[in-house]
């Protein structure tokens, strides 16, 4: 069990962070020199409220080359103008486009009713041609978004369905130039159909703390920008690190996620209203003395409906036993975050070697982590029926959406079986999928 610190129930029902930890199995033999274990960390905002929220400053940055005509281009325009209908006025809006050149559509402006109908006018006229500029749309929005507004949520969202063929297109390039412009600003990516690099958006996303979204057909398109939008009016905190306080006897071995790490410590996006993220380690414990071992975590973020600085901290123990493990005792919610992060690791290979052509190393891999996930499985007495779902998609090497849907959901941390759900947590959201249904 984990213990929270640093937190009174008061704290708890006026809005903080609250932090969890979890293991495969809490116990440790004392007869072993080691033993590996998975150890969970969870962080779970509270419910705020809407009028708590505060302004958005954004940049729509729509890639318009020739492989976005048609029902796409027009899912999202139609996706873009639910949008500006539910900004305010105190809510800026900017569009670029690109093709082969990019270009601004729409100077940054206040969302008043006038202006709304100017946005409209815009989005209205939006053609699909030419090549795939990616770096020049993304150069155009953070030329837009230069004036960072204080007190604000400062976003580029990205919208394409391929590579970027034209200006800078290789991923540490453009991951350099966005490290090198983004300071202040977030970054969220949405990727439509097999084509679009989603190594590359996966990278930009979790640099800029923004959302990676893998968008399999033209039907989800309002839905992602739905989801979107629904968390950035929700937002409870930003710039949030995990720190891990590990005793010198465990050592991480292995990590399912892919924000950044630096010296136990992570740094993750933003937070929204009821949103659960998730952070998952594959350790080593080593045989130790005492009868029990703390495993601690320290988060820090800016909680934004407050705007100071807030600190939860929870503490979780491992302890000794003589007595053999019991595999019936294993927690199923770590298990299940298991199975999803290897999959996660399986579908982000695979979806390299399949676009280069080698999808003989995509069957050997897959048929590797279906022996480590059946060991795995049999270790903790599982039975896989409830988790065939996983296992099927992860197998289909064929269709490349089911990787890149596994993969979006196992990078950012919000992984889930029901990954179609994993944004959809809280109220705003659940209410603007449904009038996105268009």
């Amino acid at each position: 069990m984990s213990k929270i610190s640093f937190m009174t129930k008061d704290d708890q029902l006026t809005g903080n962070i609250i932090g969890n930890i979890l293991f495969d199995f809490d116990k440790i033999p004392t007869d072993v020199v080691s033993s590996e274990r998975y150890m969970y960390v969870s962080l779970t905002a509270p419910k705020i409220k809407n009028e708590n929220r505060i302004p958005l400053n954004l940049s729509a940055c729509v890639d318009v080359s020739s492989s976005m005509s048609g029902e796409k281009i027009e899912k999202v325009k139609k996706s873009l103008i639910k949008m500006i209908q539910h900004l305010t006025d105190q809510d800026q809006l900017g569009i670029i486009t690109f093709g082969s050149e990019a270009g601004q559509q729409l100077q940054v402006l206040k969302m008043t009713t006038e202006n709304k109908e100017k946005a409209f006018k815009v989005v209205n006229d939006i053609n699909a041609y030419g090549n795939t500029n990616l770096s020049g749309g993304l150069l155009k929005s953070v030329e837009q978004l230069s004036n960072r507004k204080s007190g604000a949520i400062n976003r580029v969202l990205l919208f394409t369905d391929g590579e970027a063929n034209y200006g800078i297109v290789g991923i540490p390039e453009l991951s350099d130039l966005c490290k090198n412009r983004f300071d202040g600003l977030t970054l969220s990516c949405f990727g439509f159909g097999q084509t679009y690099n989603s190594e590359l958006l996966n990278i930009l996303s979790n640099e800029n703390k923004g959302n990676f979204y893998h968008i399999d057909s033209v039907e989800n398109i309002p839905e992602s920008f739905a989801n979107e939008l629904g968390g950035l009016l929700s937002v409870f905190a930003q710039n949030v690190s995990v720190e891990l306080l590990l005793p010198t006897e465990i050592k991480i071995k292995d990590q399912y996620f892919e924000f950044k790490i630096n010296e136990n410590v992570i740094s993750i996006p933003d937070i929204y209203s009821e949103e659960t993220r998730i952070l998952l380690f594959k350790i080593e414990v080593e045989k130790f003395d005492k009868q029990s071992l703390d495993v601690s975590v320290n988060i820090v973020y800016e909680d934004i409906t407050l705007n100071n600085q807030a600190k939860t901290n929870v503490t979780a123990s491992l302890t000794k036993t003589s007595d053999p493990i019991d595999n019936n005792t294993v927690n199923k919610v770590v298990v299940e975050q298991v199975l999803l992060g290897m999959a996660g690791k399986v579908q982000k290979q695979n979806i390299i070697y399949v676009d280069s052509g080698r999808t003989d190393l995509a069957q050997t891999n897959v048929a590797r982590a279906m022996d480590s996930i059946a060991m795995y499985a049999s270790s903790v007495n599982l039975d896989m029926t409830n988790f065939s779902d996983i296992t099927h998609d992860m197998a289909d090497i064929s269709d490349l959406n089911k990787a890149r849907g596994i993969y979006a959901s196992y990078s950012t941390g919000r992984s889930t079986s029901k990954s179609k759900k994993m944004f959809t947590s809280n109220v705003t959201t659940q209410n603007l999928v449904k009038d996105f249904n268009i």
